[in-house]
Protein backbone atom coordinates (compact mmCIF):
# COMPACT_ATOMS: atom_id res chain seq x y z
CA UNK A 1 0.00 0.00 0.00
CA UNK A 2 2.82 2.44 0.87
CA UNK A 3 4.46 1.77 -2.51
CA UNK A 4 1.16 2.41 -4.30
CA UNK A 5 0.57 5.66 -2.40
CA UNK A 6 4.10 6.85 -3.12
CA UNK A 7 3.65 6.10 -6.83
CA UNK A 8 0.47 8.18 -6.85
CA UNK A 9 2.31 11.08 -5.18
CA UNK A 10 5.01 10.89 -7.86
CA UNK A 11 2.41 10.96 -10.62
CA UNK A 12 0.61 13.96 -9.15
CA UNK A 13 3.69 16.01 -8.25
CA UNK A 14 5.63 14.85 -11.26
CA UNK A 15 3.32 17.01 -13.24
CA UNK A 16 1.44 17.17 -16.33
CA UNK A 17 3.47 19.52 -18.46
CA UNK A 18 3.77 17.20 -21.42
CA UNK A 19 7.44 16.45 -20.75
CA UNK A 20 8.54 12.83 -20.44
CA UNK A 21 11.17 13.38 -17.74
CA UNK A 22 12.49 10.42 -15.76
CA UNK A 23 10.76 9.74 -12.47
CA UNK A 24 12.55 11.58 -9.64
CA UNK A 25 14.69 9.39 -7.34
CA UNK A 26 13.75 8.41 -3.81
CA UNK A 27 15.95 8.04 -0.72
CA UNK A 28 14.94 6.58 2.63
CA UNK A 29 16.66 8.70 5.28
CA UNK A 30 17.41 6.94 8.60
CA UNK A 31 16.93 8.55 12.01
CA UNK A 32 19.92 9.33 14.21
CA UNK A 33 19.39 10.52 17.78
CA UNK A 34 22.86 12.09 17.64
CA UNK A 35 23.80 13.55 14.28
CA UNK A 36 27.44 13.52 13.06
CA UNK A 37 29.67 16.29 14.39
CA UNK A 38 30.57 19.22 12.14
CA UNK A 39 33.99 20.33 13.30
CA UNK A 40 36.01 20.13 10.09
CA UNK A 41 37.10 16.52 10.64
CA UNK A 42 35.63 13.78 8.47
CA UNK A 43 34.64 10.66 10.41
CA UNK A 44 33.13 8.24 7.93
CA UNK A 45 32.17 5.82 10.69
CA UNK A 46 29.59 8.39 11.86
CA UNK A 47 27.82 8.07 8.49
CA UNK A 48 27.77 4.27 8.18
CA UNK A 49 24.03 3.91 8.74
CA UNK A 50 22.98 7.06 6.85
CA UNK A 51 20.98 6.98 3.64
CA UNK A 52 23.41 6.85 0.73
CA UNK A 53 23.33 8.21 -2.81
CA UNK A 54 25.99 6.19 -4.57
CA UNK A 55 26.32 8.21 -7.75
CA UNK A 56 25.32 11.37 -9.54
CA UNK A 57 24.29 11.66 -13.18
CA UNK A 58 25.37 13.87 -16.03
CA UNK A 59 22.86 16.44 -17.30
CA UNK A 60 20.23 14.94 -19.55
CA UNK A 61 21.52 16.94 -22.51
CA UNK A 62 25.17 15.86 -22.05
CA UNK A 63 26.76 12.51 -22.86
CA UNK A 64 28.36 11.06 -19.74
CA UNK A 65 31.93 9.93 -20.34
CA UNK A 66 35.33 9.63 -18.65
CA UNK A 67 35.20 13.27 -17.54
CA UNK A 68 32.33 12.46 -15.18
CA UNK A 69 33.99 9.22 -14.06
CA UNK A 70 37.01 11.28 -12.94
CA UNK A 71 34.95 13.36 -10.49
CA UNK A 72 32.36 11.04 -8.87
CA UNK A 73 30.16 12.16 -5.99
CA UNK A 74 28.50 10.37 -3.10
CA UNK A 75 26.02 11.83 -0.63
CA UNK A 76 24.96 10.62 2.83
CA UNK A 77 21.87 11.89 4.67
CA UNK A 78 20.42 11.29 8.15
CA UNK A 79 17.99 13.20 10.33
CA UNK A 80 16.53 13.79 13.75
CA UNK A 81 13.86 16.16 15.01
CA UNK A 82 16.27 19.11 14.94
CA UNK A 83 17.27 18.85 11.30
CA UNK A 84 19.06 17.08 8.46
CA UNK A 85 22.74 16.16 8.31
CA UNK A 86 24.24 15.87 4.82
CA UNK A 87 27.70 14.77 3.67
CA UNK A 88 29.15 15.15 0.16
CA UNK A 89 32.23 13.12 -0.81
CA UNK A 90 33.73 14.68 -3.93
CA UNK A 91 36.51 12.90 -5.80
CA UNK A 92 38.46 15.60 -7.60
CA UNK A 93 42.10 15.61 -8.75
CA UNK A 94 42.04 19.38 -9.40
CA UNK A 95 40.21 21.90 -7.21
CA UNK A 96 38.99 25.10 -8.88
CA UNK A 97 38.91 27.97 -6.39
CA UNK A 98 38.19 31.66 -7.01
CA UNK A 99 37.96 34.65 -4.64
CA UNK A 100 34.50 34.73 -3.07
CA UNK A 101 32.50 35.88 -0.09
CA UNK A 102 29.25 34.93 1.66
CA UNK A 103 26.37 34.97 -0.84
CA UNK A 104 28.67 35.63 -3.79
CA UNK A 105 26.23 35.63 -6.75
CA UNK A 106 28.60 33.61 -8.95
CA UNK A 107 29.92 31.14 -6.39
CA UNK A 108 28.83 28.38 -8.79
CA UNK A 109 31.62 29.39 -11.19
CA UNK A 110 34.03 27.35 -9.10
CA UNK A 111 33.88 23.90 -7.53
CA UNK A 112 30.78 23.75 -5.32
CA UNK A 113 28.31 21.33 -3.80
CA UNK A 114 24.71 22.44 -3.99
CA UNK A 115 21.46 21.48 -2.28
CA UNK A 116 17.96 22.52 -3.28
CA UNK A 117 15.64 21.64 -0.40
CA UNK A 118 11.86 21.90 -0.22
CA UNK A 119 10.87 20.81 3.30
CA UNK A 120 7.14 21.14 2.60
CA UNK A 121 7.37 18.92 -0.48
CA UNK A 122 4.88 21.04 -2.41
CA UNK A 123 7.27 22.60 -4.96
CA UNK A 124 6.04 26.08 -4.11
CA UNK A 125 9.22 27.36 -2.45
CA UNK A 126 12.67 25.99 -1.77
CA UNK A 127 16.10 26.94 -0.47
CA UNK A 128 19.16 26.93 -2.70
CA UNK A 129 22.39 26.29 -0.79
CA UNK A 130 25.90 26.26 -2.27
CA UNK A 131 29.19 25.55 -0.55
CA UNK A 132 32.65 25.87 -2.12
CA UNK A 133 35.85 24.07 -1.14
CA UNK A 134 36.79 26.95 1.19
CA UNK A 135 33.55 26.59 3.20
CA UNK A 136 32.02 29.78 1.75
CA UNK A 137 28.23 29.64 1.62
CA UNK A 138 25.62 31.02 -0.75
CA UNK A 139 22.00 30.66 0.30
CA UNK A 140 18.76 32.04 -1.01
CA UNK A 141 15.06 31.26 -0.80
CA UNK A 142 13.13 30.93 -4.05
CA UNK A 143 9.35 31.30 -3.98
CA UNK A 144 7.45 30.44 -7.13
CA UNK A 145 4.57 32.59 -8.28
CA UNK A 146 1.11 31.26 -8.97
CA UNK A 147 0.29 29.23 -12.09
CA UNK A 148 3.78 28.03 -13.06
CA UNK A 149 4.51 28.09 -16.77
CA UNK A 150 6.48 25.13 -18.07
CA UNK A 151 8.41 24.86 -21.31
CA UNK A 152 8.42 21.76 -23.49
CA UNK A 153 11.86 20.87 -22.09
CA UNK A 154 10.50 20.55 -18.54
CA UNK A 155 11.90 23.87 -17.30
CA UNK A 156 10.00 26.76 -15.87
CA UNK A 157 10.07 29.43 -18.55
CA UNK A 158 12.48 32.35 -18.30
CA UNK A 159 9.65 34.87 -18.14
CA UNK A 160 7.99 32.99 -15.29
CA UNK A 161 11.27 32.71 -13.35
CA UNK A 162 11.70 36.48 -13.62
CA UNK A 163 8.42 36.86 -11.73
CA UNK A 164 9.51 34.53 -8.91
CA UNK A 165 10.79 35.87 -5.62
CA UNK A 166 14.47 35.31 -4.84
CA UNK A 167 15.74 36.29 -1.40
CA UNK A 168 19.54 36.07 -1.44
CA UNK A 169 19.77 38.47 1.50
CA UNK A 170 17.68 36.09 3.62
CA UNK A 171 20.11 33.83 5.49
CA UNK A 172 19.03 30.39 6.68
CA UNK A 173 19.34 30.76 10.45
CA UNK A 174 21.12 28.00 12.33
CA UNK A 175 22.72 26.37 9.28
CA UNK A 176 26.12 24.82 10.01
CA UNK A 177 28.67 23.61 7.49
CA UNK A 178 32.32 22.66 7.06
CA UNK A 179 34.61 21.45 4.29
CA UNK A 180 37.97 19.75 4.14
CA UNK A 181 40.25 17.44 2.17
CA UNK A 182 39.15 13.91 1.30
CA UNK A 183 41.77 11.22 1.86
CA UNK A 184 41.52 7.64 0.62
CA UNK A 185 44.17 5.09 1.56
CA UNK A 186 46.36 7.90 2.84
CA UNK A 187 46.18 9.84 -0.42
CA UNK A 188 44.34 13.12 -0.98
CA UNK A 189 41.71 12.47 -3.64
CA UNK A 190 39.29 15.39 -3.37
CA UNK A 191 37.19 17.22 -0.81
CA UNK A 192 34.18 16.80 1.43
CA UNK A 193 31.36 19.07 2.55
CA UNK A 194 29.19 18.55 5.63
CA UNK A 195 25.95 20.37 6.41
CA UNK A 196 23.41 20.66 9.18
CA UNK A 197 20.08 22.06 7.95
CA UNK A 198 17.85 23.07 10.89
CA UNK A 199 14.21 22.07 10.71
CA UNK A 200 12.93 25.08 12.59
CA UNK A 201 14.40 27.44 9.95
CA UNK A 202 13.56 25.30 6.94
CA UNK A 203 10.18 24.07 8.00
CA UNK A 204 9.06 26.19 10.92
CA UNK A 205 8.90 23.09 13.10
CA UNK A 206 10.74 19.93 14.09
CA UNK A 207 11.00 17.15 11.55
CA UNK A 208 9.01 13.96 12.13
CA UNK A 209 9.02 10.35 10.97
CA UNK A 210 7.15 9.75 7.74
CA UNK A 211 7.69 13.27 6.48
CA UNK A 212 8.55 13.54 2.78
CA UNK A 213 10.81 16.36 1.61
CA UNK A 214 11.83 17.22 -1.93
CA UNK A 215 15.51 17.76 -2.67
CA UNK A 216 18.06 18.02 -5.44
CA UNK A 217 21.75 17.42 -4.80
CA UNK A 218 24.21 18.89 -7.31
CA UNK A 219 27.93 19.06 -7.94
CA UNK A 220 29.59 21.76 -10.05
CA UNK A 221 33.11 20.85 -11.13
CA UNK A 222 35.39 22.49 -13.65
CA UNK A 223 37.43 19.60 -14.96
CA UNK A 224 40.83 18.06 -14.37
CA UNK A 225 42.88 20.11 -16.88
CA UNK A 226 43.85 23.61 -15.64
CA UNK A 227 44.60 24.68 -19.23
CA UNK A 228 41.13 23.71 -20.45
CA UNK A 229 38.55 24.23 -17.69
CA UNK A 230 35.09 22.97 -18.57
CA UNK A 231 31.75 22.53 -16.89
CA UNK A 232 31.25 19.04 -15.53
CA UNK A 233 27.95 19.31 -13.70
CA UNK A 234 26.17 16.35 -12.15
CA UNK A 235 22.89 15.77 -10.32
CA UNK A 236 21.08 13.24 -8.17
CA UNK A 237 18.23 13.18 -10.70
CA UNK A 238 18.73 11.90 -14.23
CA UNK A 239 16.39 14.36 -15.93
CA UNK A 240 18.08 17.72 -15.28
CA UNK A 241 19.38 19.89 -18.11
CA UNK A 242 22.88 21.34 -17.83
CA UNK A 243 22.92 24.21 -15.32
CA UNK A 244 19.14 24.13 -14.77
CA UNK A 245 18.40 22.56 -11.35
CA UNK A 246 16.81 25.81 -10.12
CA UNK A 247 14.29 25.88 -12.99
CA UNK A 248 13.37 22.18 -12.87
CA UNK A 249 11.84 21.74 -9.39
CA UNK A 250 9.71 18.77 -10.43
CA UNK A 251 12.90 16.72 -10.84
CA UNK A 252 13.70 17.06 -7.16
CA UNK A 253 13.94 13.65 -5.52
CA UNK A 254 11.98 12.45 -2.51
CA UNK A 255 13.60 12.26 0.94
CA UNK A 256 11.51 9.98 3.16
CA UNK A 257 12.31 10.44 6.86
CA UNK A 258 12.24 7.06 8.58
CA UNK A 259 12.45 6.02 12.19
CA UNK A 260 12.43 2.42 13.29
CA UNK A 261 9.97 1.70 16.10
CA UNK A 262 11.57 0.41 19.30
CA UNK A 263 11.20 -3.31 19.88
Amino acid sequence: MKTLLFSLVVLVLGGIAGCASPEPPRLEVPYRANLPLLDGTLRLNEWQDAGKISRFHAPSNRVEDARWAAVPTQVFVCWNESGLAVLFLCRDPLLTVKPAYRDHPKLYEQDVCEIFIDPHGKLQSYWELQLNTQNILFDQKITLGENPVWGSDGRLTDDFMKSCKREAALDLKGIRHCTGPLYENGRKTGWFAQWFLPGISLYGNDFSAGQILRAQFCRYDYGTDPENPEQIFSYWSRGVLNGCPHTMPRQKGFLVLQKNDPD
